[in-house]
């Protein structure tokens, strides 16, 4: 009566991989068309936790962008928008203690900026005979990504003041003529958005 007996045991306790997590909504970045922002990854350790790894041990991969282009620069991350494209991304970013991971989504605002308009196809010379007219298009030799022709304010100068013109601003049409004048002249034309 009254024997006991007792033993110890060692138990192992094997520590199991926590998945890191986002903790908080990311923040949403901006920069300007035609541009580009390069984004330190360090910047998204405060949006994360890891309870088994330090923030150094920790990757982050951008895994989908619908419009911008995505590349990894040292440990910072380069976003590139198409020409003139302006507008909102959503993207999807990882991070990863490299077994286990979790993602979450973060917009990139492209703001538009407004771009000159330029001239294309604008020939070197033309000719006509003094007796007749010359009509140009204007609107068909100038580009603007961002304005309608209709909205553009155009200027001519000539080195001759015997150049006469006429401007259609609705249809762009630049008529030309140079009564009793032969010769050569130069026209600069400006136009402004």
């Amino acid at each position: 009566e009254g024997l006991k007996d007792s033993t110890s045991i060692v138990f192992s306790i094997i520590a199991v991989n926590d998945a890191p997590e986002f903790t908080a909504e990311l923040p949403t970045l901006s920069f300007l068309e035609d541009d580009s922002l390069t984004y330190d990854s360090k910047n998204w350790f405060a949006y994360a936790n890891d309870t088994d790894h330090p923030d150094s041990a920790l990757f982050f991969s951008v895994l989908l962008s619908r419009y911008l282009e995505v590349k990894p620069v040292g440990d910072a991350v380069r976003f590139l928008a198409p020409v003139n494209w302006s507008g909102r991304d959503t993207l999807e970013l990882e991070v990863s203690d490299g077994e286990l991971s979790d993602t979450s989504f973060f917009f990139i605002d492209v703001k538009p900026v407004n771009d000159a308009p330029v001239f294309v196809n604008f020939p070197d010379s033309v000719f006509f005979y003094h007796d007749t007219s010359l009509t140009m298009v204007m609107g068909d030799l100038v580009e603007d990504v961002d304005s309608p022709m209709s909205s553009m304010t155009w200027d001519f100068s000539f080195t001759s003041d015997s150049i006469e013109y006429v401007f259609n601003k609705e249809t762009t049409e630049l008529i030309l003529t140079a009564p009793g004048f032969s010769g050569f002249a130069f026209m600069t034309c400006k136009v402004t958005d």
